[in-house]
């Protein structure tokens, strides 16, 4: 595990558990969250969807995690309990990020008192700000009022960024992400390819970042006019390459929500999704949205949106 970002002696016990659900997206939203527990107890337990726990422990988010679908956490929902006591050990609290009345049962019958923080914002509210207020509110601390607020929470570590390296060796201007979970959500392939395009004939350093769904359907360098392509990086691999890009442009989707937390510069391209509630979180993070849908957003303003938010000047360290 990579050494923790919390202060050392945070908090007077290691008995939390952070039950987070969702999608990468969502997933990256409740780390404001965690973080927060881990501060006030030090580095909770994680349960998560999928693999989405490693990487979390791997940045010393975390101490240790299972899937939220492990076998041996079946109990928790119906019937004994003993194999996920033996799987989780004690816990004096648990944090609920998602509405899982079952799971909180069998957590509460685990001896667990259980913060139940995952229900619906209310309508204009953001997801993740919610979620850390609420989680403030319960552990006594300020939390911030808007999500521009909100710290880059992730730090892509050394291992990482030398993994990145082999991706790509060097600086790089702009990283496109076309993908999405759902088409409604994708701005056209032709308009990011007109984008690199129009960036790279400006002598930019520019590539295009393909997730595994994308090259399923079968997308590659020849629907973006040539442009060097990044197919399927690892989670900790997207996150180094996304915070050294001088900008990230990408949809409503996991990765622009991963690039902002890593520090990344992000122009994030919304469609029928309300960005009041969904939008990434952090302070490099612009959003365009165009009343008619995502196939009336033209390029020039894609294009001046991904030169002005290059031109922001980060903090270092």
């Amino acid at each position: 595990m990579a050494s923790s970002v919390y202060p050392e002696g945070a908090g007077p016990d290691l008995r939390s558990l952070f039950v987070m659900g969702g999608a990468l997206g969502d997933v990256v939203l409740q780390v404001p969250a965690l973080q927060a527990v881990g501060r006030a107890y030090g580095p909770p337990r994680v349960l998560a969807p999928r693999a989405w726990a490693q990487w979390l422990d791997a940045l010393g988010l975390g101490c240790g995690g299972w899937r939220v679908d492990d076998m041996r956490l079946l109990g928790l929902r119906a019937g004994p309990v003993d194999a996920a006591r033996a799987l989780l050990g004690p816990i004096d609290r648990a944090w609920m990020m998602t509405e899982d009345p079952e799971l909180a049962a069998g957590l509460a019958r685990l001896g667990a008192t259980v913060e139940r923080c995952g229900a619906p914002p209310a309508p204009g509210a953001h997801q993740g700000l919610t979620l850390l207020q609420r989680v403030c509110a319960r552990l006594g601390v300020d939390a911030p009022g808007h999500p521009a607020d909100i710290a880059p929470p992730l730090r892509p570590t050394p291992a990482w960024e030398a993994s990145a390296d082999a991706l790509w060796p060097g600086p790089l201007d702009a990283l496109l992400v076309p993908g999405s979970g759902g088409a409604a959500k994708c701005w056209p392939r032709c308009r990011f390819a007109a984008l690199g395009l129009r960036l790279s004939q400006a002598g930019q350093r520019v590539a295009v970042m393909l997730g595994p769904d994308e090259l399923e359907r079968g997308w590659s360098a020849e629907d973006f006019g040539g442009l060097p392509v990044l197919a399927a990086p690892s989670v900790p691999e997207t996150a180094a390459l996304c915070a050294r890009a001088g900008v990230v442009v990408g949809n409503d989707a996991g990765t622009s929500h991963l690039a902002a937390a890593a520090g990344g510069r992000v122009v994030a391209l919304f469609g029928p999704t309300d960005p009041a509630r969904w939008r990434p979180m952090g302070p490099w993070v612009r959003v365009l949205q165009d009343p008619e849908g995502l196939d009336a957003l033209p390029v020039e303003r894609a294009l001046e949106a991904a030169y002005s938010t290059q031109s922001v000047v980060q903090p270092s360290g």
